[in-house]
């Protein structure tokens, strides 16, 4: 009777004997008690269904075939049983259940072995206290044998532990969270004090166990828990130094990010959702937290998939104002999650549009509550083959411009200057702050598509010339209305700039595994590329310490560049907005025409095409040199 009334069985974990409460809730001593269990049913079952729907999918994109299940401190015997007794079950709806059994040492390799996919196993890490020996064990193999395969271990793996763990306790006992604290409103329980040294260790030597695995950054929630008041009254905090919510407010999320720095050492990625001054030496990425999956701008009111209304915090629209908000208040880098996060999935246009704008910002992250990528079309988003078309292309632009962003990232503590600028604050006397228009770097206009249905925008083009980097169009200063289809976004060169970029083909930037089916930067930086047009003398210096300038010299537009320490093998130069050219040289010597642009990579020379408002193409040597084009 006194275990059913809820006597403590277990005193070494404070735990009561409530198995038989997860059949039956309502057995549960307490009111809160069966609230708890049947929040977490409700947790499990939707976590269940997106398994079995293919919202919560593998790398790929490809349903789970298989669950391996790690986390079993004694004998795997219960689990396998379990899952004997389901498999007729799991063969009709859903997945067979493997279990890691670490008193059979021999039978993690074969278990493993015996896996249809490991590619498509999701892996179950369970622990109540986050800190059983045999379980994380278990689990490093696993980890191992994912990086064996080639698979990120992180992209299919899902960490269960308990409230009220050891570790929590410990956290208690030890008094590593504040010693005043208001009500805890968020449901994951009091945050940790982060000015107790014992507190910050601690937390930090949590994150190691991931960095030790090889996690080289991360995506942080929250840490805006210290709220200064609610409904005009106090919530008063008192933190291990003397400081309060008064203070806390700004400083804990900073405290929060260095915990995360501290095991992360010199080089890291930290894509944190806030910031304050200061906290810009220690967050890389700002994201703006989860907007409306929508082209709606803040406060309308907007109807959701279920016919439901909502009051949006605002889609594209709303990530553009933070974005041009934060680069001249000392954040430069910046990424929204593309295609917005409340109320998934986007659309295709919202996803579209989206996608259009991070492509031509400095960081391009894609992330939705639905799990919605451009390869994956469904009947709720609607992308299609021309999704993914458009999608490949602005990708891969984005990757093209990082010798361009890069350069405007090292020139940093020169000026200050942020790389997404508004157009107001890059050219004052224009009188105007467009929220929509903003310039990357000096040379990229960059006017995004926000709101929905329009096929056509007005820009606001500031002094000199401008190019359409797509079509060649000529702008002056002043207003004009441009083309928009949704498969393209209005961008415009600056007349006489140039924008360094890599090779067409290129995949990413990061180390790959297989570089012959995977075109990487870092296995070959390649030959440098440049979009230029003609206009005013220019010069850029890029990060490697090469040169190109360009220059009118009488009815010839000239490009003198010299290598630097990364791109050594040669440039292709592309000349926007230029007519079929009488002639070519380089060095003053008459350079050859070809019939096409592969001509000119594998033979040199040059090419002219009147698509895209009519572009030449020139490959240059290594050496120092000077091209002509008339």
């Amino acid at each position: 009777a006194a275990l059913e009334e809820g006597a403590i069985a277990n005193p070494d974990e404070g735990r009561m004997v409530g198995h038989y409460w997860l059949r039956d809730p309502s057995l549960a001593p307490t009111p809160a008690i069966t609230a708890e269990i049947e929040a977490m049913w409700a947790q499990i079952d939707d976590l269940a269904e997106r398994v079995r729907s293919g919202a919560l999918a593998a790398a790929d994109g490809q349903p789970f075939r298989e669950v391996l299940l790690v986390g079993i401190g004694g004998s795997a015997l219960g689990p396998q049983l379990m899952a004997d007794a389901l498999a007729a079950d799991a063969a009709a709806d859903g997945l067979p259940l493997r279990v890691l059994d670490n008193t059979d040492p021999t039978g993690i390799a074969r278990i493993l072995g015996a896996l249809d996919s490991l590619g498509h196993t999701l892996v179950l890490v369970i622990s109540k206290s986050g800190s059983t020996v045999e379980t994380r064990n278990g689990m490093l193999e696993v980890i191992a044998a994912c990086e064996a395969a080639g698979l990120d271990f992180a992209r299919q793996a899902i960490a269960v532990t308990g409230a009220g763990s050891k570790l929590a306790a410990k956290a208690e006992a030890e008094g590593w969270f504040p010693p005043l604290l208001p009500p805890v409103l968020n449901p994951w329980g009091p945050v940790i004090d982060f000015t107790q040294p014992d507190a910050l260790a601690w937390w930090t030597e949590q994150v190691r166990l991931y960095t030790d695995m090889g996690i080289e950054g991360f995506k942080l929630d929250y840490g805006e828990d210290v709220v200064v008041g609610l409904n005009g009254g106090r919530l008063p905090w008192r933190f291990d130094d003397g400081s309060d919510e008064r203070t806390m407010h700004d400083v804990f999320p900073m405290l929060y990010h260095q915990a995360y720095q501290a095991a992360l050492g010199d080089a890291y990625l930290l894509l944190n959702r806030t910031g304050t001054y200061g906290d810009h030496t220690v967050t890389n990425v700002i994201w703006p937290g989860d907007l409306d999956a929508d082209l709606v701008a803040w406060g309308e009111q907007a109807t959701d998939r279920k016919g439901e209304t909502y009051q949006a915090v605002g889609g594209l629209e709303a990530s553009l104002v933070v974005a041009l908000s934060l680069g001249p208040s000392g954040y430069p880098f910046y990424g929204s999650d593309t295609g917005g996060y409340r109320h998934s999935p986007p659309d295709n246009e919202t996803f579209t549009r989206w996608f259009e704008q991070t492509a031509l910002s400095t960081v391009m992250q894609i992330g939705t509550s639905s799990n919605d990528v451009a390869w994956e079309p469904t009947e709720a988003n609607g992308f299609d083959a021309t999704t993914l078309a458009t999608y490949r292309r602005f990708v891969r632009l984005h990757q093209r411009l990082f010798p361009y962003l890069w350069t405007l990232a090292q020139q940093l503590a020169d000026g200050g200057r942020p790389l997404m600028r508004p157009l107001g604050l890059a050219y004052p006397d224009l009188d105007e702050e467009p929220g929509d228009t903003y310039l990357l770097g000096d040379a990229l206009l960059v006017a995004p598509v926000v709101r929905r249905g329009q096929r056509e925008r007005e820009v606001t083009f500031p002094e000199g010339t401008w190019v359409g980097w797509f079509d060649g169009t000529v702008h002056t200063a002043g207003t004009a209305t441009v083309p928009a289809p949704l498969d393209t976004l209005p961008l415009f060169l600056k007349a006489g700039d140039v924008v360094p970029l890599l090779r067409p083909t290129i995949d990413t930037v990061s180390p790959v595994a297989d570089p012959d089916a995977i075109d990487s930067y870092a296995t070959d930086p390649g030959i440098l590329w440049v979009r230029t047009t003609p206009g005013p003398a220019h010069a850029r210096t890029l990060f490697d310490g090469g040169e190109v300038t360009t220059a009118q010299d009488g009815d010839a537009f000239t490009v003198t560049w010299s290598a630097g320490d990364t791109f050594t093998q040669g440039l292709v130069v592309e000349v926007l907005a230029q007519a079929r050219p009488t002639a070519v040289t380089v060095d003053g010597a008459d350079v050859p025409s070809r019939s096409d642009l592969d001509a000119v990579l594998a033979e040199g020379g040059w090419w002219w095409t009147e698509e895209g408002g009519g572009v030449v193409s020139v490959r240059l040597p290594a050496e120092a040199t000077t091209l002509a084009v008339r």
